[in-house]
């Protein structure tokens, strides 16, 4: 509705520039109805466009018995890491597909995992687990040709209303750290670097968002 009031009045501005430029009067009866077709016109463009254009998600979490929701996350996370080893020759995700399952089967057993859907399709995965007043989140993915079109922003606000509701105070992560563009893609969405941490065999930048 708002944005239908928004369209409908900006209608309105260039209908009424229009009246005084070529027409040179002021605001009369005529002008009132102006602005009140104005505005239905631009609550059921508004109407048209969003529904046209609006995607549904939906959120699906993966029980330890789910195996055919954890293959299709072990599907997701393998060809990301795959399409991340060739687009920006980071292989930190660049796993078989037996490595790969065995990795989703233990993440379940210690945190939330989700599939996210588009209509019938599976787009994106992300885990999640409470640690005192930290909602931590990782392994946040989504399928390389649904890349650019909102699905990891989708996430990222469905986690921040995930630990809202669980009162947690603050979101956590860790990016890997050669991977620029997933560190600017967090950075830009609130997230700031609190410090770094070291695996076996790779070293992570630990950042964090205060809710």
């Amino acid at each position: 509705m708002e944005k239908g009031v928004v369209i409908g009045a900006i209608l309105t501005l260039v209908v009424g520039m229009t009246q005084f430029i070529f027409k040179l009067r002021y605001c009369e009866v005529g002008d009132v109805v102006d602005n009140v077709i104005g505005t239905i016109i631009g609550v059921k463009l508004s109407d048209f466009l969003w529904k046209g254009i609006a995607v549904v998600y939906k959120i699906k979490k993966v029980g330890l018995f789910d195996f055919s929701g954890q293959i299709r996350v072990n599907s997701i996370l393998y060809n990301c890491g795959k399409d991340m080893a060739e687009k920006y020759d980071l292989h930190h995700w660049d796993n078989s597909h037996f490595k790969n399952f065995i990795i989703v089967v233990l993440c379940v057993l210690k945190n939330s995992v989700y599939l996210v859907s588009e209509e019938d399709n599976f787009v994106a995965t992300f885990q999640t687990r409470k640690v005192g007043e930290m909602f931590r989140f990782e392994k946040l993915a989504c399928l390389p040709e649904m890349s650019g079109k909102g699905i990891g922003m989708y996430c990222i606000n469905t986690i921040e209303k995930m630990a809202l509701k669980m009162r947690c105070k603050k979101v956590c992560m860790e990016v890997y750290a050669p991977s620029k563009h997933a560190l600017d893609f967090y950075l830009h969405r609130g997230y700031k670097v609190c410090g770094n941490t070291k695996t076996l065999k790779y070293s992570e930048i630990r950042m964090e968002k205060v809710l």
